[in-house]
């Protein structure tokens, strides 16, 4: 069996994707092995570590921050560190965003509209993954009515100052079914009248109602981030903003999703084994995978990735 061993160390991933085609495959009578040295493991890293948290000091940022946070919150200049995602706006996600766009045509057909899922960001402070900053911090508010073909929905607040304010905030809710959630972001705030209007979209088969007294959070604001644990990148100026958990050391790394791209792909390989590698840290895929034929992965750690570990397809 031909193989290509490979020592311990980290290997970082900046943009590139290891790319294996019907060149790299193997045979069945000679499969190809790539494996890491036994008692050793090579990690495929593709974090980038953030440093230099100070208190926040920013009059506009304090004003938006909950008073209990304002003296706990730390905060890093991504933008200035040269983070590349630092203005980067978090896509819609969830079943309602789907793989595919299903729109109603004029006369009543349905056509599929592909569409790509946006990398997500990711906070890790030491091994904990950090919660983003969400309001309320553990189960759900209730929007009382809504209007799908306005993308509208009417919610119950005493505390609008606060979110009027931010620039980018999002919103998590069951629209039609109960088991098919929705991440999107709110366009426009009304406190008149009790009113969010969410990002524009078609109405289609998927989202067609919103149901009175369904579940919602409000969340990518600065002032949902009132608990140990949370963080928040504000876009607008390249900040991240994070609350340290008490029981984690002073110097736990903070490390965030670089690498958009999936780590590794392969394309009509065959007689092929990959083992005993760790990917991590990506804001994407880790491995993709499209007709394999006698493929295995085994032994390997994948982990910290924005959507998805391994992604099979013919």
């Amino acid at each position: 069996m031909p193989s290509i061993p490979c020592r311990s160390g980290t290997y970082s991933n900046s943009s590139e994707t290891l790319a294996l085609t019907r060149e790299d495959a193997g045979t069945p009578s000679a499969p190809v092995l790539w494996c890491a040295l036994p008692g050793e493991t090579p990690i495929f890293e593709g974090g980038f570590v953030v440093k230099d948290f100070a208190p926040v000091t920013d009059p506009a940022a304090l004003a938006r921050l909950p008073e209990n946070a304002r003296a706990a919150v730390r905060v890093a200049d991504l933008a200035a560190a040269g983070y590349p995602h630092a203005h980067a706006a978090v896509p819609p996600y969830g079943y309602m965003t789907g793989d595919y766009g299903v729109l109603m045509q004029p006369d009543g057909s349905l056509a599929k509209t592909p569409t790509v899922r946006g990398a997500i960001t990711e906070c890790y402070l030491g091994d904990r993954r950090l919660l983003p900053a969400r309001h309320p911090n553990t189960g759900w508010d209730v929007f009382s009515s809504g209007d799908v073909n306005r993308n509208t929905i009417s919610v119950s607040r005493t505390d609008w100052s606060r979110w009027a304010a931010e620039p980018d905030l999002m919103i998590t809710l069951y629209p039609t079914w109960l088991w098919g959630d929705w991440s999107v972001h709110v366009a426009a705030l009304d406190p008149a009248h009790g009113t969010l209007t969410l990002a524009p979209h078609t109405p289609n088969y998927r989202l067609h109602h919103y149901h009175p007294n369904y579940p919602y959070f409000l969340h990518n604001a600065l002032a949902a981030l009132d608990a140990p644990g949370e963080w928040y990148i504000d876009r607008t100026t390249g900040r991240l903003y994070l609350w340290p958990p008490a029981d984690l050391p002073a110097h736990a790394t903070c490390v965030l999703g670089r690498v958009d791209v999936p780590f590794l792909t392969l394309d009509g390989v065959t007689d092929f084994e990959l083992r005993g590698f760790v990917f991590q840290h990506g804001r994407g895929n880790a491995i993709m995978g499209r007709n394999l034929t006698r493929v295995t992965l085994a032994g390997n750690v994948v982990r910290r990735f924005g959507i998805s570990g391994f992604t099979l397809s013919d």
